[in-house]
């Protein structure tokens, strides 16, 4: 994301391993060690390989290592928006596309839907119920030890936070207890509180009768209504991604990418690194971008 795509110019990278930091710096991104987060809980997890989704020992904690992060941040008193790797963006504006979205009806939190919601990117407000939801959240990792948090946050639908589309609909449901059912905080009513209203938005690829990326030979307007972003799931490897992020017309990198390697001296040996650097592809074809530049004021979803 920058102020182009996506209109956003703050924002954070976290990491979870001196590795990925060290990778980080040398692109010179605005990198976040969170590698406490990851360490603290999951000593048994090594990078020496992709984490695919199949394999649950090396995945889900890098789904999970986050969550107790993003909670830091709120308690700050931040409203956030996260976002997956594998995500490319529009150039509509995303800090206002949600916060109106959210705004229009007084949802405390939005994500797009999918059974019935996806964690991959989404908008939070900051307040106690946001807090109390976490809080749940994360204990509920010990609970459905097999679960990423994307599962488990399912199951607290109805629970700890329920979905609605109209401001009588979310002050309904922002005036209903919370059901605690993994923290501490329900032996206690002075720490209870009510739950949290969240809006969910159709995939921009629901046109095509899914959520999941359509079928070879779609291009995506980016101007379009609904098109806030472009999110590749319901497919597995960062190359499959990237490749169909180019189809759809959303991979804005020329390739092939330079290589370049870097050197980090740990303990007991020394690691090199290959390091890929991309470069825009406006810088070879000035036109690359016309079809993003002219929606550059709109919103999404209005």
């Amino acid at each position: 994301m920058n102020d182009l795509f996506g209109k956003v110019q703050n924002y954070i990278v976290v990491v979870g391993d001196q590795k990925s930091l060290k990778v980080c710096i040398e692109l010179n991104l605005p990198c976040y060690n969170g590698s406490n987060y990851l360490a603290f809980k999951y000593k048994q997890i090594t990078f020496d390989k992709d984490a695919e989704f199949s394999d649950k020992i090396s995945y889900n904690p890098l789904t999970w290592f986050k969550i107790p992060f993003y909670l830091d941040v709120i308690r700050k008193g931040y409203t956030i928006i996260t976002t997956d790797t594998d995500i490319a963006y529009s150039s509509k504006n995303v800090w206002e596309s949600y916060e109106k979205y959210a705004r229009d009806v007084g949802a405390d939190m939005v994500f797009a839907s999918e059974h019935p919601i996806n964690t991959g990117n989404f908008y939070s407000l900051s307040n106690e119920r946001v807090i109390a939801l976490f809080n749940e959240w994360i204990m509920s990792e010990s609970r459905w030890l097999n679960d990423n948090d994307q599962e488990a946050l399912i199951k607290l639908h109805n629970k700890n936070y329920m979905l609605c589309n109209t401001r009588e609909m979310c002050n309904q449901v922002k005036s209903t207890s919370m059901n605690y059912t993994n923290s501490t905080a329900s032996l206690s009513k002075e720490y209870q509180t009510n739950m949290v209203a969240v809006r969910t938005y159709r995939s921009s690829f629901s046109r095509f009768g899914s959520h999941c990326s359509p079928p070879s030979g779609v291009r995506m307007d980016p101007c379009a209504a609904d098109v806030l972003f472009i999110h590749t799931i319901c497919m597995i490897g960062k190359q499959r991604k990237a490749d169909k992020l180019n189809e759809l017309g959303f991979w804005m990198l020329d390739e092939p990418c330079r290589e370049t390697t870097t050197v980090i001296n740990e303990a007991n040996h020394t690691t090199v690194l290959s390091i890929y650097r991309c470069v825009p592809k406006i810088l070879a074809l000035p036109r690359a971008e016309d079809n993003f530049t002219k929606c550059n004021e709109a919103l999404a979803w209005t």
